[in-house]
């Protein structure tokens, strides 16, 4: 915020184009509570240009797969949310498409994960939506939970 002496005027900055990155839907118990995806500092957001990063915590083996998607509607021909119980993950839910996958590794219960977010200007205002899965051995028949999910949008400075 700045004010202009002469005329009075106050005068706000902040982006035309502001970045997110927002919890979205809740993750399922574990052994070691239930995994959580957040922004690793709070002023880590996804701007065009610069590098997201994002911490898992609550990890039993410190090791998760990080999943990336456009959508939090459909994944492919599926409905989102999509019920993981059948698959021996109960009161599980999958809350986004799976356009990107990547392993998280880390320790002490936690991980965290850099993402180059590209400078290219066509990118700007995309929403996306990430969830991560971790191994929990001694949690479901399946031996994973999943992680709340966020929503991103990417911005401009």
């Amino acid at each position: 915020v700045a004010v202009d002496s002469c005329t009075q005027t106050t005068w706000s900055y902040a982006p035309v184009h502001p970045a997110s990155y927002e919890a979205h839907g809740s993750g399922c118990n574990g052994t070691a509570w239930t995994p959580t995806l957040t922004r690793s500092q709070e002023w880590s957001l996804p701007w065009l240009g610069d590098t997201l990063s994002a911490t898992i915590d609550h990890l039993p083996l410190s090791t998760a797969v990080l999943v990336t998607g456009l959508s939090d509607l459909m994944a492919g021909s599926t409905p989102l949310p999509f019920d993981l119980g059948p698959s021996g993950m109960h009161l599980c839910w999958l809350r986004t498409s799976v356009e990107d996958v990547r392993l998280v590794v880390g320790s002490g219960g936690s991980a965290t994960v850099q993402m180059a977010v590209p400078a290219l200007p066509a990118l700007l205002g995309v929403q996306f939506f990430q969830q991560a899965m971790a191994f929990d051995p001694g949690a479901n028949p399946m031996g994973a939970v999943v992680s709340n999910s966020v929503v991103g949008v990417l911005g401009s400075r």
